[in-house]
């Protein structure tokens, strides 16, 4: 028959062996990587039913399956996804050449709150490299075989853990925005910062977005970046010893996940533990190396330097000799104290 309906009540359980695995074919993508990696086995349950259509058209057979309740899907190397409900459509062109047999994937949609855990490789045992939160997940496979896109929507949480150097040294970096975030490939024109293209993802956020680090200290002290639009570019990195000549997914056995370049446009404000500041655009280039590059632009431009030491006399008297701390003892400052000493103006 042209049109078959099948309605399973409880328990389903779906298992994709193998996609197209012919040359830059679309459907040999992984639906939960970072972007976009090698397909990978993957089995998709769920606690309320699911209903499978398979369609017969004049080019194509559609196979669609809608997963209800309690989503839960897995991969071989570890990444998991879990949702309210789940869609996904496959098909198969309707000719007798061997292309045409396999499945390809179109799309996968998942909402009612999803969370994917993307594993990683860690000395301190952290349970996963990535943490991705979203109300909706759009994944979608263009036919013309190129890069396919994930989209997250509304209330977007992106927690990488490991060394993130982005606005100082270790911490966690949390990236949200209030929109919508997508995922993929370096677009062309963005900045590699001397890393092979292929390695790195880039990250966009929209709407009310932030990037955010942790600062792993005593003070909990965490900073910020606010501004109407963010643009992240993360290398998935070994830990320094790590061996990698052996390993043909470099993204999913990462360690750590590095910033190496970002961008923030409209009502910028940074808040720092040291810096704080506001402008209308910043842009951030070699963060994975010891001389990153900053630069701001825009009216009302202002950066204020909190710890900026007071004996350095800027437009002004120095601390006073009589001046205490707050227990009485003498002020003193030192570099060591992780004040900013001023050096040229």
């Amino acid at each position: 028959r042209d049109y078959i309906r099948v309605e399973v009540k409880k328990d389903p359980r779906l298992r994709i062996e193998k996609a197209d695995t012919t040359a830059n074919a679309a459907g040999s993508k992984s639906m939960l990587d970072f972007g976009g990696g090698d397909f990978e086995p993957t089995t998709v349950t769920s606690q309320g039913g699911a209903v499978l259509e398979r369609e017969v058209l004049r080019r194509e057979t559609v196979l669609t399956v809608v997963f209800h309740d309690q989503v839960y899907a897995a991969q071989v190397s570890g990444r998991t996804l879990e949702a309210g409900r789940a869609t996904l459509v496959a098909y198969r062109l309707s000719t007798p050449s061997a292309a045409g047999k396999d499945w390809k994937l179109r799309r996968f949609h998942a909402d009612r709150n999803v969370t994917i855990h993307y594993p990683g490789r860690t000395k301190k045992d952290e349970p996963y490299l990535a943490t991705i939160d979203a109300v909706r997940l759009l994944y979608d496979v263009p036919e013309d075989g190129s890069e396919p896109s994930t989209v997250l929507e509304k209330d977007v949480e992106i927690r990488m853990r490991g060394e993130v150097a982005v606005l100082g040294p270790d911490g966690m970096l949390r990236a949200t925005c209030s929109d919508r975030a997508w995922i993929g490939s370096l677009p062309s024109g963005a900045p590699d910062g001397g890393i092979a293209r292929e390695l790195l993802r880039h990250i966009a956020l929209r709407g009310n977005a932030q990037l955010a680090r942790a600062v792993l200290a005593a003070d909990g002290s965490e900073d910020s970046i606010r501004a109407d639009a963010i643009d992240l570019v993360v290398w998935p990195q070994e830990r320094e010893g790590d061996p990698v000549a052996d390993r043909t997914d470099a993204a999913e056995r990462a360690s750590k996940m590095t910033a190496i370049h970002f961008a923030a446009v409209g009502d910028v404000h940074l808040d720092g533990a040291q810096v704080e500041g506001d402008t209308a655009r910043i842009v951030a280039d070699d963060l994975h190396t010891p001389t990153p590059r900053v630069f701001a632009e825009g009216e009302g431009t202002t950066f204020t330097f909190r710890r900026l030491g007071r004996n350095q006399g800027l437009l002004g008297p120095g601390a006073r000799e009589d001046e205490t701390t707050a227990d009485g003892s003498p002020l003193v400052e030192t570099e060591e104290d992780g004040r900013w000493m001023l050096r040229h103006v």
